[in-house]
């Protein structure tokens, strides 16, 4: 089988741009640099440009174009085992150090990372694309999991761009191939027909894109949607076709690309950030991709012999390491990062770009230059190695759906005890509770609904900590709105003896619309008795002695989370357990924080708290005894027959469950 030999290279300029693309995206994943949104499309242009001009120009070692298999075994050499090792890597990272949520989501984005289809399975998570009841509440029964954790950086974050990067690189090379087919071309000629036709259909893909935003598209079709998406890839092809086509480069027309395509990036930047709302509807993504496409090609026609200064300034040293090293960073930068932010939770994002890119470079450099292109060129002879490494993979990506099919199962009884039942209700710190009851007496079902408490409006993020729809379109929230129907519903399913429920979520730091009074505000006050007043007729609707145990929000002691906001929410729930006899405080912060101050990961000693709200396993494990008891204590008959005559009589019991001033 012939092998893969470089036609004309790549210039080291296109490679280094390519690089500063990847770049751009992990500043976005930092969460905190305004013009965000570009990032992606300047690299799905990159990869416009440079599978192309590659396809176009390789050979094989007999100076014959490259069979389409010889090129596809190259490709999967080279990207897919790094792949398959950052995945699995990341899915057993989060297994160790996340929630069970969090491992769910994360198996359904392995799984996807795997097969190259990110992007359709975050359609899929959102609602944009049809899909069966069942089937969405067992895959995604808590949506984006990390766009409900404020200012958390997903370590999967970027598999949607490089899915696309994998749908567009195994389809084109099949277009290309069959347009020199139709076309006959041979030899280098008839090499500008390919031009014409490749600069045609990124026309058509622009316009579809537009027609599709001007007939309603949902926003996370526009910014997930390879239909849509395949615009800036084929921009970025039609100047590589170009590039491909010409004899050979010159600096004539260099300088004054460059400053028109400079010049759009530019104005592409002042757009997405003053309106960014309309940036998908109105193209704005192609128009960047567009400028990206002047900019490459103006690099490749100053690469000549020798190279122009601009090229000269841009092929070299640190930029040039940047792209040669552009595809581990954009693998393994958001793991990295949150890596880091869950051992330094106040980790700033130039923190993050400093240290969290140079860690993902030296990581990328490591395993792929130092292990896998070793193993590579050790197999280059044996071809079915790489095979091998393709059926690993898709091996791989099963095991992950069926273990996302297992522990996304919140919906069902988490204890096995046949015992009594408990139902948990609330925002996403309410797992951690069903969590620690699991192996409890009690059989524990977990309805929770992370990012929902009380309030119909969802919390919204402060920061959009990745390159998704969270940037580039805001994902639809967890949907909080008719609380007491489905709580009352979910009562009359389980009949619990007892009802845990977490109100954290009320207190997030912004929501949507931000019009909404906050938790310190009057008019808070008011609107939330009567929330609650609501609750509570749906919890113990048949029976007044149901216990509802409340959490307290940790208001006293060292957790991060700890601000105004949770405290003035806190004071509510405390006024609120004196005015109705079935709900009851708990304070989980006794055995979290036995001396006031609560551990987080990246502390000595076993850390309670991942990110300064959410548990980790040795938190859960301390909470266990102490929910246990106190449900045990609160269903002793005389405390039940106490709050029943306290529910008929209006009279509130203290949190020991004893009748106070009745």
């Amino acid at each position: 089988m012939s092998a893969v030999a470089p036609g004309r290279a790549v210039p080291p300029a296109v490679t280094a741009f390519a690089g500063l693309a990847v770049l751009v995206v992990a500043l976005q994943t930092s969460g905190g640099f305004a013009v965000e949104l570009l990032g992606p499309d300047l690299v799905l242009a990159a990869a416009g440009f440079v599978v192309t001009v590659t396809v176009l120009t390789a050979k094989d070692t007999a100076g014959w174009p490259v069979r389409l298999g010889a090129w596809y075994r190259d490709q999967l050499g080279r990207h897919g085992p790094l792949l398959l090792l950052v995945l699995l890597a990341g899915l057993a990272a989060v297994a160790l150090l996340g929630r069970t949520q969090q491992v769910g989501q994360a198996a359904v984005d392995a799984a996807g990372g795997l097969l190259g289809v990110q992007n359709w399975v975050e359609l899929l998570r959102a609602g944009a694309l049809p899909l069966p009841p069942e089937l969405t509440d067992l895959l995604f029964a808590h949506g984006d999991w990390y766009a409900t954790r404020l200012d958390r950086i997903d370590p999967f974050g970027t598999l949607w761009l490089i899915a696309l990067l994998v749908q567009f690189t195994l389809l084109w090379p099949l277009v290309l191939h069959g347009l020199r087919w139709v076309l006959r071309v041979r030899a280098g000629r008839g090499a500008l027909r390919i031009v014409a036709v490749v600069a045609l259909l990124a026309v058509l893909s622009v316009a579809a894109g537009l027609l599709r935003a001007r007939w309603g598209a949902d926003p996370v079709e526009l910014a997930f949607g390879s239909h849509v998406r395949a615009a800036e890839f084929l921009l970025g092809a039609t100047a590589g076709a170009t590039a491909a086509a010409l004899p050979r480069p010159t600096h004539r027309a260099a300088w004054p690309l460059a400053a028109l395509g400079l010049g759009g990036l530019v104005a592409s930047a002042v757009v997405a950030t003053r309106w960014r709302e309309d940036w998908l509807a109105t193209g704005g993504p192609a128009s960047a991709a567009l400028a990206t496409a002047l900019v490459l090609l103006a690099l490749h026609l100053d690469s000549g012999e020798p190279a122009g200064k601009l090229a000269g300034v841009l092929g070299r040293g640190l930029p040039l390491e940047l792209g040669r090293s552009a595809y581990p960073i954009l693998l393994l930068h958001a793991p990295v990062f949150w890596l880091i932010q869950l051992a330094v939770p106040g980790a700033r994002p130039f923190a993050l770009i400093a240290v969290g890119t140079a860690l993902a470079w030296f990581l990328g450099l490591l395993v792929q230059d130092g292990l896998l292109r070793r193993r590579r060129d050790a197999a280059a002879g044996h071809p079915p190695r790489i095979g091998a490494v393709l059926r690993a993979g898709l091996a791989a990506a099963l095991v992950a759906g069926l273990a996302a099919t297992v522990v996304l199962a919140d919906r069902r009884p988490v204890g096995s005890t046949g015992g009594p039942a408990v139902l948990v209700l609330g925002g996403s710190s309410g797992a951690d509770a069903a969590a620690a009851l699991a192996a409890s007496r009690f059989s524990v079902v977990d309805a929770t609904r992370p990012g929902c408490g009380l309030l119909p409006d969802p919390p919204v993020p402060d920061s959009p900590s990745r390159p998704t729809a969270l940037a580039q379109a805001p994902l639809p929230a967890p949907d909080c709105t008719g609380t007491a129907a489905r709580w009352r519903a979910a009562v009359a399913a389980t009949r619990p003896v007892a009802v845990v429920l977490d109100l954290s979520a009320d207190a997030a730091p912004r929501r949507a619309p931000s019009t909404l009074p906050a938790p310190c505000d009057p008019a808070f006050r008011a609107l939330y008795r009567a929330l609650v007043t609501d609750a509570v007729g749906a919890l113990t609707a048949g029976a007044p002695g149901r216990p509802v145990l409340v959490p307290a929000l940790g208001t006293d002691t060292g957790r991060p989370s700890a601000d105004a906001r949770s405290s003035c929410l806190d004071a509510l729930l405390v006024e609120a357990v004196a005015t109705h006899a079935a709900l009851v405080r708990f304070d989980p912060d006794g055995p979290l924080c036995p001396v006031g101050y609560c551990r987080t990961v990246g502390e000595p000693g076993a850390p309670r708290f991942g990110d300064g709200v959410h548990l980790t396993g040795a938190g859960i494990a301390a909470l266990a005894g102490p929910l246990e008891d106190r449900l045990v204590t609160l269903l002793a008959p005389d405390a039940t027959a106490t709050r029943t005559r306290g529910f008929a009589t209006g009279c509130a019991p203290d949190r020991e469950g004893i009748e106070d001033g009745c």
